[in-house]
């Protein structure tokens, strides 16, 4: 049997993909959901799906941080950032 996971990574950056043009951006990791994305290569303006709260819960590679925290809080994990 599996470990019970006892902590959450909060990642240092995050990878948006472009709903678009499929392009790739790193970002560092906001502290508040991101609610604005303009795509580098197809100079789009993204906007964020009603049923997601923010771009990088739609779109990342990972969900935004006050979403990886509730996670936490709900399953009782102790939190780690990344360095």
């Amino acid at each position: 049997m599996g470990r019970k996971k006892t902590t959450i990574r909060i990642p240092k950056n995050a990878k948006i993909k472009c709903p678009n043009c499929g392009k790739n951006t790193l970002i560092k990791m906001p502290k508040e959901a991101l609610f604005h994305f303009k795509c580098k290569k197809c100079k789009k303006e993204i906007e964020v799906p009603q049923s997601q709260c923010c771009m990088l819960c739609a779109y990342g590679n990972t969900p935004c941080m006050p979403e990886l925290l509730r996670t936490a809080q709900r399953k009782g994990l102790e939190i780690k950032y990344s360095k």
